[in-house]
């Protein structure tokens, strides 16, 4: 998909991108580098973080580590001119945790049950999210957490019987061993 943004939207701009080395987050890493920002990926498995560093720099893209695994504390005040804003994905396709808990044909078929836009969100859904409140077009927004759900957080999910969780609970540790 091609991205609505200038290739140097976020030029000059360093982006500290928490998980940004799977699912969501190396599409936002990826797409973030490809409008000009430097990245600095945080996470907390080191092999998974060069993995995606390795992916990054095949495709151009610099990217830079960070060890910081546990606990972040930062103060961003005016003096650094930063804003600090986040995302709230809804379900979103083709991510491990969902794969790991709907089997993608099933995923297909319920979402119109209970999603108004009636499809999963992609990761570039999410990324696009993020270049928005980075680019100058997000400037002024501070302190946001943008949720990015198709509407989900609109509705209510059709109630589902205790028996029906409890049995999906079990299908995905069973998929974990």
């Amino acid at each position: 998909m091609e991205s609505p943004f200038r290739a140097d939207v976020v030029k000059d701009k360093v982006a500290l991108i928490t998980g940004g080395a799977s699912g969501i987050g190396v599409e936002i890493s990826t797409q973030f580098g490809k409008h000009g920002a430097s990245i600095v990926i945080m996470g907390r498995r080191k092999h998974v973080i060069d993995s995606a560093i390795s992916a990054l720099r095949s495709l151009g893209i610099s990217a830079a580590l960070d060890a910081i695994t546990r606990n972040l504390a930062l103060e961003w005040g005016t003096d650094y001119d930063m804003k600090v804003n986040g995302i709230a994905p809804g379900p979103i396709a083709d991510t491990p945790k969902m794969n790991e808990l709907i089997p993608k044909q099933e995923m297909e078929t319920k979402t119109s049950d209970y999603l108004p836009v009636t499809k999963f969100g992609e990761t570039w859904d999410v990324a696009m999210a993020a270049l928005y409140l980075v680019s100058d077009a997000g400037k002024h927004i501070n302190g946001a957490n943008m949720v990015v759900d198709g509407g989900l957080w609109l509705s209510r999910p059709p109630h589902l019987p205790k028996e029906f969780v409890k049995q999906l609970s079990r299908a995905v540790e069973k998929k974990k061993s």
